[in-house]
């Protein structure tokens, strides 16, 4: 996806690639208190 995005806007490459941690551990996250979540209702 970083690839695809910097091809788009290489202008912004800094930035995108400066996201790319950030993205990682917010979705790692979001999936964790999902899953604690399913767990309390099941």
């Amino acid at each position: 996806m970083i690839g695809g995005l910097t091809v788009m806007a290489p202008q912004r490459r800094d930035e995108i690639v400066s996201l790319g941690p950030k993205t990682i551990v917010s979705g790692t996250l979001a999936t964790c208190v999902i899953g604690a979540i399913v767990g309390v209702l099941n």
